[in-house]
């Protein structure tokens, strides 16, 4: 069954050929526009930061002392901070004035903070990185004086490393237009929704007529899904390979030496981009050019919001409707993509993926119900 589902993959040559060659062209055409620009060294500028801290309890306290280590920083390569006290009307004054990049405002059990609308994405990751490694850092010191104080010493000599969360390769090719092959990647890696269409055009005869030999197979509609969700996979996966090799030997994208988590990443992207395909073509109506086109609008949209043609429309929604970043699939790939590539340690990937494994099983699972109800009268 298997065998056939291929090979019914490989028919579809406009599909294959489309998700292979736009997504090269654009970042051929990235590569010619930036080609002096790209090979520029991604430095780390120094950021300014003002810190308010309302009230004087040790959460205020611990996080004034690992700000003013992170701000020892005097050589030119990782993070530089630039850290000054004051209160919050001043430093609002001074963030709308651009003469800090951001500021963090400290209560006794939180940590707020307050970006530029226009900020840059290095500096949004920086400034969220650093809070949200103090929060987690705190909440896990807090849970072990309540639980067992005397592993204390040891829990907070092994979190010291989650510091380098917020430090940023500085790596030859590592640039400022990173973001541009990485979205493009994405995208591509999106457009596969367009596979999970086919997928309904193998099994459902509703949507094409040529899968009427599949919908009156005496097979189980779960094994047929699976297999020929498979088989997109794979054809997905090699498309996929091809544009990474063009990113790393043209572009000059660093991809061989982190090629394991990137793989990773890749197959939850892919499976994700596919389910997803599987479960709007089967509310939208009409032939498969019809539901593509429909699905199409949806990821198209998807793909404005996480910042493929305005770079900094990210940080607008951030600013005014944070949780469309949380839920827009692009944002998450991006977000995904970008740590691997120029992070150290990505942070919270296990998190992201493990946010699109489950979205995808449960998305699939909606799909096989749906079908294995379906019946159709014409046969």
């Amino acid at each position: 069954m298997l065998k056939y589902f291929l090979k019914m993959v490989l028919r579809n040559k406009t599909t294959l050929l489309w998700g292979l060659i736009f997504p090269i062209a654009l970042m051929g055409l990235f590569r010619v526009t930036f080609g002096n620009i790209v090979s520029t060294e991604n430095k780390l500028d120094l950021r300014k930061v003002d810190v308010v801290l309302d009230g004087e309890g040790l959460y205020q306290e611990n996080f004034k002392a690992m700000m003013d280590e992170l701000s020892k920083n005097d050589s030119e390569e990782g993070l530089r901070l630039e850290v000054s006290y004051t209160d919050e009307t001043k430093a609002s004054e001074r963030l709308d004035n651009k003469d800090i990049d951001f500021y963090y405002y400290v209560s006794d059990d939180e940590v707020v903070v307050h970006l530029q609308e226009k900020y840059g994405i290095i500096t949004g990751m920086i400034a969220r990185e650093i809070a949200d490694t103090y929060k987690f850092n705190m909440d896990i010191i807090n849970e072990c004086l309540e639980s067992d104080p005397s592993k204390l010493t040891e829990i907070t000599d092994s979190l010291s490393d989650r510091l380098s969360y917020i430090s940023v390769e500085n790596d030859e090719g590592t640039n400022m237009y990173m973001w541009y092959y990485i979205s493009t990647l994405v995208m591509g890696i999106l457009f596969d929704y367009a596979l999970g269409i086919r997928v309904l055009a193998t099994i459902r005869a509703d949507v094409a007529g040529s899968a009427m030999r599949v919908s009156l197979s005496s097979s189980s509609k779960t094994k047929m899904v699976l297999y020929c969700l498979f088989a997109q996979v794979l054809s997905s996966l090699a498309k996929t390979t091809i544009h990474l090799l063009f990113m790393h030997f043209v572009v000059g994208v660093d991809i061989l030496s982190k090629i394991g988590i990137i793989a990773v990443a890749i197959i939850a992207t892919t499976v994700f981009s596919i389910c997803f395909g599987i479960l709007l073509g089967m509310f939208f109506k009409g032939d498969v050019q019809s539901r593509e086109n429909k699905t199409l609008g949806i990821v198209m949209l998807i793909v404005f919001l996480s910042g493929e043609m305005i770079v900094t429309l990210p940080g607008y929604i951030e600013h005014f409707a944070p949780i469309l970043n949380r839920i827009n699939p692009a944002t998450i790939f991006n977000k995904i993509f970008y740590r691997i590539l120029l992070c150290e340690n990505p942070g919270d990937l296990g998190t992201n993926l493990l946010i699109l494994a489950v979205a995808s099983i449960v998305m699939l699972a909606i799909s096989v119900i749906i079908l294995r109800r379906e019946t159709y009268a014409s046969l």
